[in-house]
């Protein structure tokens, strides 16, 4: 017998929401126990603030660029991923109000003097001195979390070799997304969090109340999810895989 997913309402910024019509066949354990725990408790240590993983807010999608709209805008984190002897590119998307309010936040700079730039009619963004220093710390953010933390905790459930490292993060819009997502097959994991400048007061019978939201995309090549989101292999990988983006609509695709 299986059962519908009860999921957790995604921040108003993803660009994924949980398809009801796919029933709960696997976990990915892995993830929702261990990694973004994990994740989250040192970007909680990093920025100072509150920050927790949502429960069941993982999902997954092919890559469709279709599912952007043209006018939103993202913090675009580039690594290079070495997977035993292979190497890859691999990426990591957040919108951009949010990486730059993580920013800022590790900057200690307070909310009204935070802001995040309009996209020209070409797409181009230019950032003023004070976003694109919460930018850099935002680089700062995703080089600690993603290739220290997240690499390690990794590495070790896979017992594989894992590496990560942090080429870039830009601002960017769709009309300036990174070539390589067109020319090969991507896949798109959402993760959810929460997170509050200032203590929240709890609510009996209720799960964590935050202040805002945030999302992360985990975007991967196809091949190398297959291989890696499992933890060790039993031979299911790719058949649970198939399960997994089929979880995830994109919510503005046409």
């Amino acid at each position: 017998m299986t059962a519908k997913i009860a999921g957790t309402a995604p921040s108003a910024a993803a660009p994924l929401i949980r398809n009801p019509k796919t029933p709960q066949r696997f976990r990915l354990v892995l993830w929702e126990h261990h990694l973004m725990p994990i994740v989250a408790e040192n970007l909680a240590t990093l920025l100072g603030v509150s920050v927790d993983f949502l429960p069941d807010s993982l999902i997954a999608a092919r890559w469709d660029p279709r599912g952007f709209p043209a006018r939103s805008t993202w913090a675009i984190a580039r690594f290079r991923v070495t997977f035993e002897q292979d190497e890859t590119t691999a990426f990591l998307f957040q919108p951009l109000a949010e990486a730059l309010d993580w920013g800022a936040i590790g900057l200690r700079r307070p909310p009204a003097t935070r802001s995040v730039p309009e996209p020209a009619k070409d797409g181009a963004l230019v950032l003023s001195e004070a976003e694109t220093n919460d930018l850099l710390a935002y680089h700062e953010v995703c080089n600690v979390v993603t290739c220290g933390v997240l690499a390690r905790a990794w590495r070790s459930k896979l017992e594989r070799s894992l590496v990560i490292l942090l080429d870039d993060v830009q601002a960017a819009t769709p009309a300036t997304f990174p070539p390589e997502l067109a020319a090969a097959p991507y896949v798109v994991l959402q993760a959810g969090f929460g997170y509050s400048e200032r203590p929240v007061r709890p609510v009996k019978g209720q799960p964590p109340q935050h202040e805002k939201q945030a999302v992360w995309l985990f975007v991967l090549p196809e091949a190398l999810a297959v291989q890696t989101l499992w933890g060790m292999p039993d031979g299911k990988e790719k058949q649970k895989t198939d399960w997994l983006l089929t979880t995830g609509l994109w919510r503005w695709a046409k």
